[in-house]
């Protein structure tokens, strides 16, 4: 098999300009790690099985498709978050080394079952002809193990939860990105928007200012 051409692209750039721009901010979404899966390039080594963006590289056609083994939340629930944990602590060694003085953000996303159509009425999603079908339940409960894996291992990490003990969000027929399970009403957004600024705000000027003489040291 061709080694895997994503990777030193990837882990270089990424990194590189976490250490050059250093962030005041980094947000963490597991949208992808639910929603994809991933497919395994090299024994232990993985990217992540983008069907909207990967599938159309001629990579993937000659080297991957039908080819390199694949794991998902729904083929192997227990050997996926292995690989997850594994590869969120390489992720998070590497964001405390590039960019150490960057906040992060732990953005808890959950699948939705039911949006509004045109008529403004409840319909289920998982009917509407227009996603691929899920089980949400296992979904959701996946995420929120990940989630938790992730707060546990740097109390740090602050955390944006919508959904915490209520189900107020659903997906809409409008949405400007089309409807899926966690593509929000607009009014999420502004809600996540609303918190993410009150984290914010908890830093006081004086460790607001050295953040800032970090970052021109650091890219000096």
């Amino acid at each position: 098999m061709t080694k895997n051409p994503f990777r030193p692209i990837s882990q270089k750039l990424f990194f590189n300009d976490l250490a050059e721009v250093q962030p005041d901010t980094i947000i963490i979404d597991l949208f992808a790690d639910a929603h994809f899966g991933v497919i395994e390039v090299e024994p232990g080594e993985y990217i992540t099985d983008n069907r909207w963006k990967l599938w159309r590289t001629t990579y993937y056609k000659n080297e991957l498709k039908d080819k390199a083994p694949k794991l998902t939340i729904d083929t192997d629930k227990e050997k996926y978050l292995e690989v997850f944990k594994k590869s969120w602590d390489t992720v998070l060694k590497k964001l405390k080394e590039a960019a150490p003085k960057s906040k992060i953000v732990l953005h808890e996303i959950q699948n939705v079952k039911e949006y509004y159509n045109f008529d403004d009425k409840k319909y289920n999603l998982i009917n509407s002809g227009k996603v691929m079908k899920i089980d949400t339940d296992l979904y959701n409960q996946t995420l929120q193990e990940m989630h938790a894996y992730i707060e546990a291992s740097d109390s740090s990490i602050e955390v944006i939860n919508l959904f915490a003990g209520r189900e107020l969000y659903l997906s809409f027929d409008e949405h400007p990105w089309g409807l899926f399970y966690v593509h929000y009403t607009m009014d999420y957004y502004v809600s996540f928007l609303d918190q993410l600024i009150a984290i914010e705000k908890k830093e006081n000027w004086m460790d607001h200012i050295k953040r800032k003489n970090y970052r021109r040291t650091a890219i000096k």
